[in-house]
């Protein structure tokens, strides 16, 4: 859960901040409605807002969605080339705007304004209100009933009064998109009068997907910002929508606890590592009979049981037919074999280093020390041997013969040894793999660390999103997945995405992967660098049989592997 306490993006000093415009707003909500004002007395700076600047050195507010910063502050010129819009149906009540922005847009239709009409404005996000409210006093406007700000929920909680135009802020567009469809569906009343509501708390990774795949089978799907809002507004949230169930990606122990206490079934699809051990709960009590785990791991039901979460199961990755799909538009010059990934040393440098600086500061450093030393020979024997499968057993071996702990303490709270180790070590597994495929003169996307660790590779610099990423999964000869050291065990997201584009997958081997895809008929399947090698070679010089392999792939994900039937099995649907 996000807490504004922890001041993590800009201070409100570095925004503009005007506290008194601040609180005249907030005092004319309470008038009108003293809800919506409650759920905005709780804000603050939180990481979703930033400061960019642009090529002249203007600094500019920025919210940040999906890792992109976004930038929302309009200029006058932006505001001058705006179309004025016009008044549809003159009965309507109101026009609506979705996304406050930085404001100047609602201070640019509230002069246009006709007597007797209102402005709805609807933004999720609280900070934003915030920030608006402490740029622009609107309190006058409020209390007329000429302004009514929409926050949070209220989009799907309020019935709204007839609306004769609606309009998105046009920097807010991506990160509000979802609620510009479902405003839409709502004005044409294309929305079925029983759907079930839910609630998915925005992510990044799959959070999209799962989201989607709801709305196709029949679900009202409130998204909720956890970055933007503190623990009691996203309580809020929940008590005004009243969803049947909610749905995060990975586990939030916080949020488990709140949907017990308001009995709502909790489904948690945890899809990464935690490097954090897991936060025990009574077997049996509200939190643990309301909660639902789907792990991607399987070795993590256990755990999670033990824990205390009974409900736990095994659910593999999967991928969305829509935003995974075959893509021949953009040609593509592809005639080696592709990887895509980062190169991880400088992360792996920054993990080792903060091992190394925590365990010096321990009664056990001397100790420490040396399993330090004893690691630095394991990453060389990594080098040598990159498919090896016996780095957990060696690292734990290594802990026990010096009376070390699985875990060390951090300044953001206890950490896993083997994961960080694991991690420091990742790197050289790739860069090793990809160095004995050179004969094959691999193409590389991922950051810029490639020029530098494999200067004769064939580095294509990042592979993007969308089409462009599914151009590459469905036009390279073949995708070499390497599996992280931590989790040699799972079968990778890239598994499901290559295969959902039509593309031919030489996929490292993993105990669960025979069972969700046939080796040799549907994907390549490699134990040894030697072996990767040999399937590169004979897969590169038969064509025929690569691209009907590839077709056999598409096909198993299509009746397997698409989100929906991983969905289905989350609600107990097949």
């Amino acid at each position: 859960m996000h807490s504004t306490d922890l001041q993590m993006g800009p201070t409100w000093e570095d925004l503009g901040f005007i506290e008194a415009r601040l609180s005249a707003n907030l005092a004319a909500l309470a008038e009108r409605r003293p809800e919506a004002a409650r759920f905005l007395e709780d804000i603050g700076p939180h990481e979703a807002l930033t400061i960019v600047k642009d090529a002249l050195g203007k600094s500019w507010v920025a919210r940040i969605y999906r890792r992109q910063a976004f930038v929302i502050e309009e200029t006058p010129a932006d505001l001058e080339a705006a179309i004025d819009e016009a008044w549809g149906d003159p009965a309507a009540l109101g026009m609506f705007q979705l996304g406050v922005g930085t404001g100047e847009r609602v201070d640019r239709r509230l002069n246009r304004l006709p007597n007797g009409r209102v402005l709805y404005v609807f933004d999720p996000d609280p900070g934003l209100w915030a920030l608006a409210f402490s740029r622009h006093d609107w309190s006058e406007a409020i209390r007329a009933g000429r302004l009514v700000p929409l926050v949070g929920s209220d989009l799907r909680s309020q019935i709204l009064p007839p609306i004769s135009s609606a309009m998105m802020h046009p920097k807010m567009a991506p990160i509000l998109i979802d609620d510009w469809r479902f405003l839409r569906a709502a004005m044409s009343q294309a929305r079925r009068a029983r759907r079930k509501r839910v609630a998915v708390l925005c992510g990044e990774l799959m959070q999209v997907e799962l989201a989607l795949t709801l709305e196709e089978t029949g679900h009202d799907v409130l998204r909720i910002d956890g970055s933007a809002l503190t623990h009691a507004q996203i309580a809020r949230e929940l008590v005004e929508v009243a969803p049947e169930a909610v749905f995060s990606i990975n586990v939030l122990p916080d949020l488990a606890r709140l949907c017990g206490r308001l009995g709502i079934d909790y489904h948690a699809w945890e899809i990464d590592p935690c490097l954090s051990p897991l936060e025990a709960i009574e077997p049996g009590s509200v939190t643990d009979r309301y909660t639902h785990i789907h792990t991607w791991r399987r070795r993590r039901v256990d755990a999670y049981r033990r824990a205390g979460y009974q409900q736990t199961s095994w659910l593999p990755l999967g991928a969305h037919p829509t935003m995974r799909s075959p893509q021949s538009d953009q040609k593509l010059a592809l005639t080696g074999p592709v990887f895509l990934g980062s190169c991880m040393r400088s992360h792996g440098e920054a993990l080792l280093d903060l091992l190394t600086k925590c365990a010096a500061k321990t009664p056990q450093a001397v100790d420490w020390r040396d399993f330090l030393i004893e690691m630095a020979a394991l990453r060389e024997a990594v080098r040598e041997e990159p498919h090896r499968r016996d780095i957990e057993d060696t690292v734990g071996d290594a802990l026990r013969r010096r009376g070390l702990p699985n875990t060390i303490t951090t300044e953001v709270g206890e950490a896993g040894v083997f994961e960080l180790v694991a991690e420091s070590l990742a790197a050289e597994k790739r860069i090793a793999v990809l160095r004995a495929l050179e004969e094959f003169h691999p193409v590389i996307f991922g950051d810029a660390e490639w020029k530098d660790v494999l200067p004769g590779a064939d580095y294509r610099g990042l592979a993007g999103h969308g089409a462009s990423l599914n151009a590459i999964f469905s036009q390279a000869p073949l995708v070499i997945d390497i599996n992280r050291i931590y989790q040699p065990d799972i079968v990778t997201l890239r598994c499901f995405e290559v295969t959902a584009c039509g593309g031919l997958l030489a996929a490292e081997h993993s105990p669960d992967l025979p069972a969700l895809f046939e080796p040799g008929r549907e994907v390549l399947v490699w134990n040894t660098v030697s072996e990767l090698k040999d399937l590169i070679r004979h897969a590169l010089a038969h064509p025929a049989e690569r691209r009907a392999m590839a077709r056999a792939g598409r096909e198993r994900f299509l009746a397997e592997h698409t989100i929906r039937r991983r969905l289905e099995t989350m609600l107990g649907l097949n």
